[in-house]
């Protein structure tokens, strides 16, 4: 399992109803990641063909937007009776992948499915617990093969879950029945430290893990250090150090290396076809 998290649309100063009733912000947030989320499923299904992809929306209406944007079979509780949800099921199920192997659900609860051929989990927004997301994002992968799992988020919502945070500690809280999102999910998009290890830490009780090890997947705060050894090594194997501007060449060399860093990032945002 890869994890990666990614952000749909602009930080916007208007902030109102995000954090609020469960992380469901207003249309045009909900546009902005839904867009970036049925992305991300086009991209993943343009680059591996075959492979199911399930998008959790969290919520009904993001459901319905991701349904009507990818033609894709909608699943939540109240969708229909008994016979209209077994029907949507089968539609998916049956499936071999492509476009027909896409299904967005509310979440992993009502969905109550095990299908061994999901190689991508989206969400639409982190939930709120990192137990829900780590048995959301473990339907992929189950049949064995390699899988990713993708966290849309509105940098806006992580930027205030933080200074939540830091408020809470200020004022000596610590109780995070305050507010909706417990600190380890917040932890674990913030990424400032292998997912892997926020996940291990706080799942498992295995506090001795630091990164990714050589047999497993890189989550994407690992390979982006990784990337940032190389290129450092690289650096001093061409003999570029950091100087005062305005030093001709050398200054020239490490801008480009600077560039060089924007740009792998860039690439890191958007490439699914590794």
């Amino acid at each position: 399992m890869r994890w990666k998290i990614t952000s749909g649309g602009s930080v916007r100063d208007n902030r109102e109803g995000e954090g609020e009733g469960g992380g469901d912000g207003d249309v045009g947030e909900d546009e902005e990641v839904v867009e970036r989320a049925c992305e991300v499923v086009r991209q993943w299904t343009g680059a591996h063909g075959e492979g199911k992809v399930i998008v959790y929306g969290g919520t009904i209406r993001r459901v319905q937007m991701v349904s009507d944007r990818l033609g894709c079979v909608g699943y939540w509780r109240g969708v229909g009776n008994l016979a209209e949800k077994a029907r949507r099921l089968l539609e998916w199920m049956s499936s071999n992948g492509g476009e027909g192997g896409w299904i967005t659900a509310t979440d992993e609860s009502v969905l109550g499915i095990d299908d061994g051929n999901v190689g991508l989990v989206v969400h639409v927004g982190m939930p709120q617990t990192l137990e829900t997301f780590a048995r959301e994002s473990g339907q992929g992968g189950r049949g064995g093969q390699k899988s990713e799992s993708v966290v849309v988020i509105r940098r806006a919502w992580l930027e205030q879950q933080v200074e939540k945070r830091w408020e809470q500690q200020r004022q000596g809280k610590e109780d995070e029945r305050e507010w909706e999102w417990e600190w380890d999910a917040v932890e674990f998009v913030e990424g400032k430290c292998c997912r892997r290890q926020v996940l291990d830490q706080n799942m498992g009780g295995n506090i001795d893990r630091v990164g990714c090890v050589d047999e497993e997947e890189m989550c994407d705060v690992c390979e982006a250090r990784q990337m940032e050894r190389e290129i450092a090594d690289r650096r001093d194997e061409m003999g570029i150090v950091d100087i005062d501007e305005g030093s001709g060449a050398d200054t020239e060399a490490a801008q480009g290396y600077q560039r060089g860093r924007r740009d792998y990032h860039k690439l890191a945002d958007s490439d699914w076809r590794e």
